[in-house]
Order: C-alpha cells, then sequence, then structure tokens
C-alpha cells in the first residue's frame, strides 16, 4: 500500500510579518502592563497602610480625654464621627484587659486585636462577621498612653475593598487598550506585510519557474535590495541556457577534474586534445578469469567496486585521476588534466601504495583462509595527448599515445604483485628518489620492434613514510559502502592455481 504523505503547510511571508509584529506588541504591552500595576498595587499599598496607621494614631490620641476620664458620651461621639467615612469598617475602644469601652461598625474580633498588639504591625486582611464577608478589611491597632502610661487601645478596621474596585478597573483598562492596539497593529501589518512581500512573491513564482525548467524574465524595476536581486534571477535565467549546454558535455565526462575545467570555462579544455608530458599506470587483478569463475556475478561485482575503490583513493592522495575501469584493471593518469611537474615519481609512489595496501587486504585474507587478490602494475611516462576522445554523441576525455600503449604492455608482462617502469622513467626518478628495484634488464614487447629495458620496482623512498601507513589504516577503517549489493561471501574460500612464473593471464 503506498504511502500517503501529510499534507505540508507554508505560512507566506505576510502572515509570518504579521504575526511577529502582533507578537512583538503583545510582550510589549503585557510587560508594560504588568510593571505599570505593580508600580500601582505597591503606590496603593504604601497609601493603605499610611492611612491606617494615621488614622488609627489619630483616634487614639483623640480619645486619651475621654478614655481615662471615662466619658463614654464623648468616645461614642468620637467613634460616630468616623463612622461617616466610606473607608473605615468599625472602630472599637478597649481598656488594658482588652474589655470593649465603646464601638462602632463591624464586629471586631478580639483575637484579631491581641495578635496585633502582640506583633506590633498590622494585621493581614480578615473576614468580618458582618452582612459583607467578603469585603476587604485591614486591622490596625494603636495603644492609648497619657504620661507614658498605656490604658487602652484603639483598634481600627479598614475597608480597602474599594482600592481593590480601583486596582482592578485600572487593569482592565490596560487589558482593553492593549487588545485593542494589538488588533490594530495586526490589521496595519497584514497590510504592510502584503505590499512589502508582493516582490517577494513575484520572485517566489519566478524561482518556481526556474526549477520547472521554464525562462522568464521579471520586469518589475527596483533600486533596493530587491532590484539587486531580481537583475540576479534575471541573470541567472539567461545563464541557464549556457549551462544546460554545459551539462549535455559535463553528461560525457566523468571525472571531476574535467568537470571543473569545463564549468570554469570551455576553452580550457580543447576538444581536439592537447600535448602533454605526463604519467600513466595500469593496474589489473591477477588471475581474475580464474576469481571470477568462483563468484556469482554480484560477487564479481562488489569484489571490483571495493577494488576500484581503494584504486581511486590511492590515486587522489598522489594527486592522481582515474582515467577509466576496464574490467578488472584500471588506467591512473598522472600530470593531466591538471599539470603535475612529479607526475612520474607520484605514479610510481601511488603503485607502492596500492601493493601494500593489497598485502595488508591478504593478510587478512590468509588469516581466514581465503583467496589472496594480488595486483600486477605497468607504469609509463611520456608525451602524450591528452583531451576528448570519441564520436559526436558520446566522447571521453582519456590520454592516448604510444607511451599510454607501452604502460599498458608493460602492465601485461608483470607478475604477481610486479610493478614495472621504462628505463627512461626509471632514471629520471632516481636522480631525486631512491628506488629499490631490480637490475635493468630487456624484454620483448608486443608492438615493440626493438626490446625495451625496464626495472622492477619493489619499493620507493618516500619523506611521508609514516603518513602513507597511515593512510592506508584510514582506508581499511572505513567499511567500504556497496548500497543495495549483497556483501561478498567472505566464508566461501577460493584457491587460485597460479604457474611456476607467478604469470597468469
Amino acid at each position: 500500500m503506498a504511502s500517503i504523505s501529510k499534507p505540508q503547510f507554508n505560512l507566506s511571508i505576510a502572515v509570518k510579518y504579521a504575526v511577529s509584529i502582533t507578537l512583538l506588541i503583545v510582550m510589549g504591552m503585557g510587560i508594560l502592563a504588568l510593571v505599570t500595576f505593580r508600580d500601582q498595587s505597591e503606590v496603593h499599598e504604601t497609601l493603605q497602610q499610611d492611612f491606617g496607621r494615621i488614622i488609627s494614631q489619630q483616634i487614639a490620641n483623640s480619645a486619651v480625654e475621654p478614655f481615662f476620664t471615662e466619658d463614654e458620651f464623648k468616645l461614642g461621639v468620637l467613634l460616630n464621627n468616623l463612622g461617616n467615612n466610606s473607608r473605615v469598617a468599625g472602630v472599637v475602644i478597649l481598656d488594658h484587659e482588652f474589655k470593649v469601652i465603646a464601638q462602632t461598625g463591624i464586629d471586631i474580633p478580639k483575637r484579631a486585636i491581641v495578635e496585633s498588639i502582640k506583633t506590633n504591625q498590622r494585621v493581614q486582611p480578615f473576614a468580618a462577621q458582618t452582612n459583607h464577608p467578603n469585603q476587604n478589611i485591614v486591622l490596625y491597632v494603636s495603644p492609648i498612653v497619657f504620661k507614658n502610661v498605656t490604658g487602652g487601645y484603639a483598634a481600627l478596621a479598614v475597608n480597602n475593598e474599594s482600592v481593590a474596585t480601583l486596582l482592578s478597573k485600572s487593569l482592565n483598562t490596560f487589558i482593553l487598550v492593549s487588545v485593542t492596539l494589538c488588533i490594530s497593529v495586526s490589521l496595519l501589518g497584514i497590510a504592510m506585510a502584503q505590499k512589502f512581500s508582493q516582490p517577494i512573491t513575484s520572485l517566489a513564482a519566478a524561482t518556481r519557474d526556474l526549477q520547472q525548467g521554464k525562462l522568464k524574465h521579471i520586469p518589475e524595476r527596483r533600486s533596493d535590495e530587491l532590484g539587486m536581486l531580481i537583475n540576479a534571477i534575471n541573470n541567472m535565467s539567461h545563464g541557464l541556457i549556457q549551462k544546460d549546454q554545459v551539462e549535455i558535455m559535463l553528461n560525457k565526462l566523468v571525472d571531476r577534474d574535467i568537470a571543473a575545467k569545463v564549468l570554469g570555462g570551455v576553452q580550457e579544455v580543447e576538444l581536439g586534445g592537447e600535448h602533454v608530458e605526463a604519467t600513466v599506470l595500469f593496474a589489473d587483478i591477477v588471475g581474475f578469469t580464474n576469481i571470477s569463475e568462483r563468484l556469482s556475478p554480484q560477487e564479481v561485482s562488489n569484489l571490483l567496486n571495493e577494488y576500484y575503490n581503494y584504486f581511486d583513493q590511492c590515486a587522489k592522495f598522489y594527486f592522481g585521476t582515474v582515467d577509466k575501469f576496464i574490467g578488472d584493471a584500471v588506467m591512473l593518469v598522472f600530470g593531466a588534466p591538471k599539470p603535475d611537474k612529479d607526475h612520474q615519481f607520484h605514479a610510481l609512489a601511488c603503485a607502492v601504495l596500492m601493493n601494500q595496501l593489497v598485502r595488508r587486504l591478504n593478510h587478512v585474507r590468509r588469516e581466514k583462509g581465503l583467496y589472496e587478490v594480488n595486483l600486477r602494475i605497468g607504469i609509463n611516462s611520456g608525451n602524450m595527448l591528452a583531451g576528448l576522445i570519441g564520436g559526436s554523441n558520446r566522447m571521453q576525455y582519456t590520454v592516448v599515445g604510444d607511451a599510454v600503449n607501452l604502460a599498458s604492455r608493460l602492465c601485461s608482462e608483470a607478475g604477481a604483485s610486479q610493478i614495472i617502469i621504462e628505463e627512461s622513467m626509471y632514471n629520471t626518478i632516481i636522480q631525486t628518489h631512491k628506488i629499490n628495484a631490480e637490475s635493468r634488464k630487456q624484454i620483448k614487447v608486443r608492438g615493440k620492434s626493438e626490446p625495451v629495458a625496464i626495472y622492477h620496482v619493489h619499493d620507493i623512498e618516500q619523506s611521508n613514510a609514516h603518513v602513507v601507513d597511515n593512510l592506508i589504516d584510514d582506508i581499511l577503517s572505513r567499511p567500504f559502502s556497496r548500497g543495495n549489493n549483497n556483501p561478498i561471501n567472505l566464508d566461501k574460500p577460493l584457491i587460485v592455481d597460479q604457474p611456476a612464473n607467478g604469470k597468469i593471464h
């Protein structure tokens, strides 16, 4: 059953712009409202405390004379006058034994008065035993003192309900203003976003057309950054015509160096070829026919792909290029398409590296009782033609010439794990590097009327030998990825019979 992809919802720039502005305004107004409301609350709290302390102290001072003269009439008049104040919920005069002498308003619990006297501070809001239990009542108590003698206490119950109502109205006003402002700014932001995003919408439509291969010109002209972007897209549309032509050519190329040259400019690669001084290395797997007879086609493909990967990494380390893979053989080029003054040394060093790598692989294979895979390598240097070779419908970058043919012949003459180079190449490299090689000898090569002087190279002196060893460790430590291919069956040993002379054709 085919899976059903979930629809994707993409918000336009106008919506994102409006939402961003709205969020900023909401956050700003929210912070402003909270700070302002907190400040107002603190101010009102201070005013409430000052009011309670001052009024309770005035009651105590006014009650000194009638309290000590036991004039209950004057005390009653004093309390009745206070009852006209809407903020005063109740007042009570008590003696030093907390006996009520006079009172007005709500019934103030004695427990609250005693607690206030003991803590010497105002009592937090309490629910009074009145017809209005939800009133916000705060108690303040002041002593009645005459000549340093405390005869009683004046308790004042202040109703802060009006203050709480005022604060609530202020908060509602802030909320209303904030919501109104947010809505107004959101509508304005949407209108502005639609206007500002119109050129971007046109650019998005143009880029979608470019992705679909539809070349179009955007007629809009602007002098700002969007105008620069429009000009860039128009130039891109014009350049895609040339890009299509270049892509057709790149489809015929296989090497990234050649692709880079073509992308840099078609004129850098001469379609007819150019004469270069370069070195060619041919390497193939010894006895591959016998090996392939004992493996399935998939296992043969896996084996070749794995070793092709090793060859490619070795070539890159020494600035070489994989020209082509031919069956079980590989052709590497040094000095083309990129010039390399040390192309001869790099080719020989690459060959030594390939043999070292293969020997390490064979060591693992022998421990598992598996067959060994050995290489034979032929290298030659000289003048050759490098360029795009092929027919009108298909071309390939390669090197051709007698020097290339001789490298291929030398590979055919090599035995297992042998590296053969021509004498002139040996004489050039030996001037700067020590070569461990067998003595010179001449062989008859097919296609050559005269014998060719060769050397069988075992090793070459390198200043970075430890780097080469680390490279081999790094290559072997990376698991080779074959995509969806099945791995080689390493549990199936294979014995390859080799003739006494070490050559298998």
